[in-house]
């Protein structure tokens, strides 16, 4: 396997030698009092705590270079999955854009799986507050900019990425949305 942050012993994301899936293990960069911190300035936040939990004190720009290649090998894997199931199988171009909600976002980001789970019970609020942050920077512009770019020969307009839902039960799935 490869890992995705090329040389960085907290890396949480690699590929299997075929490059044709990739793992994610469980990580945590967001600690339990700093939602407030993540929700006002979510860019600052990342690049000021998430970036140094991330790469351990010493990490070069040359190594982060070569870690965002890496991450971008990532990305580049959904067109070539794409091109693939399209040439060999003849399947239709599967979605115009992905789009990550806020509860997603935690889910695969600063809180991950065990503090994401946690949270629905002790930390309901914030993970709304979050999750309508996201809603205002990030998925709205981003299903705006993807009506405005219409492909015909998709299945489906906006592919949300779900994983997170593996963790929800009923009574999650009333927080994740906001309702009571």
């Amino acid at each position: 396997m490869c890992r995705i942050k090329r040389g960085n012993p907290t890396a949480t994301m690699f590929i299997d030698p075929a490059g044709e899936k990739i793992t994610k293990l469980d990580a945590c960069y967001l600690e339990d009092d700093e939602s407030p911190d993540l929700i006002a300035n979510p860019t600052k936040y990342s690049w000021e705590k998430i970036m140094k939990r991330n790469f351990p004190q010493g990490y070069t720009w040359r190594q982060f270079a070569e870690a965002m290649g890496d991450f971008m090998n990532v990305a580049a894997l959904a067109p070539k999955i794409q091109q693939i199931c399209n040439e060999k199988h003849g399947a239709f171009f599967l979605y115009e854009g992905l789009v990550m909600t806020g509860y997603e976002s935690l889910f695969n980001g600063p809180r991950g799986i065990k503090k994401l789970s946690l949270d629905l019970r002790r930390r309901k609020k914030e993970v709304i507050e979050y999750g309508r942050m996201m809603y205002e920077t990030s998925v709205l512009p981003s299903l705006q900019q993807i009506a405005q770019h219409h492909i015909e020969t998709a299945c489906a307009d906006v592919n949300f990425g779900m994983l997170g839902h593996s963790i929800l039960n009923i009574s999650s799935l009333k927080i994740s949305t906001g309702q009571r």
